[in-house]
This record gives structure tokens, C-alpha cells and sequence, in this order.
């Protein structure tokens, strides 16, 4: 979704900081559904995971590293939490 949302919008002529705070955002609305049961803190991670994988899409050029990026944090997320 990520990579189809910022080709969508620089069509339309955003600036690609403006487009990487869109993502972030759609990031952080795709997690409503666990952001309504968590607490404050995990809604601000979710935000801010968005802008990292964002950023590391938008300097790559290329979604996998976001996605691995993604993927060690859920990781993590099981053993910590």
C-alpha cells in the first residue's frame, strides 16, 4: 500500500516530505484496530514506526527494507512484550 499511496500522490504533485507524512499516517490509521485496546506510548510507536519505514522506503527507493524493518520490530515486539 505504502508504495502505490506515494506514486498516487506524486502524481498528483505532493512533495515527497508532505507524502511521507500521508504514509505515516496511513500507517498509523491501518493499526486502528489495535491502537483502540493499547496505550497512549503504542500509539505514538506506531506513528513513529510509520515515519522509519517510511523514510527507509522513500531513501531506498524500495519497499523490503521498510518491510524488514517492520518485520524485526514485530519480532522484538513478542519477545519484549
Amino acid at each position: 500500500m505504502r508504495a502505490i499511496l506515494w506514486g498516487a500522490l506524486r502524481h498528483v504533485g505532493m512533495k515527497d516530505s508532505w507524502i511521507w507524512i500521508a504514509q505515516a499516517l496511513a500507517f498509523w490509521l491501518g493499526h486502528l484496530g489495535t491502537l483502540l485496546h493499547a496505550s497512549f506510548s503504542f500509539w505514538l510507536l506506531i506513528l513513529v514506526g510509520g515515519l522509519v519505514f517510511g523514510w527507509l522506503a522513500w531513501r531506498s527507493h524500495s519497499i523490503a527494507p521498510g518491510m524488514l524493518a517492520h518485520g524485526i520490530a514485530n519480532g522484538l515486539s513478542q519477545f519484549i512484550g
